[in-house]
């Protein structure tokens, strides 16, 4: 249930902000949108 629930708060994400946040972890910023919510 949580994981369906962030998974829902990362799919309102623009893209550009889910780059930022990836950016922040140090994680792999390029891809669709669907690849970076699997990050």
């Amino acid at each position: 249930v949580v994981e369906q629930y962030m998974r829902h708060q990362l799919e309102s994400l623009t893209v550009s902000e889910l780059k930022s946040f990836l950016s922040a972890k140090n994680a792999k910023v390029g891809g669709r949108k669907e690849e970076l919510i699997m990050r």
